[in-house]
């Protein structure tokens, strides 16, 4: 087979796997909440001001 197949595939395969394993080790951490937590602190009191 041509060399430059052999790398284009080496270069495919190694950007899939790559990827999968991102993806898994990203998907093992929890959800960072801290802006959603803040906004919601922020509303509250901005309601209680309201009110």
């Amino acid at each position: 087979m041509n060399p430059m197949l052999y790398l284009g595939l080496g270069v495919l395969l190694g950007a899939v796997i790559g990827g999968l394993l991102g993806w898994l080790l990203k998907s093992r951490q929890p959800a960072d909440d801290r802006l959603a937590a803040e906004l919601r602190q922020q509303l509250a009191a901005r309601e209680s001001d309201l009110t």
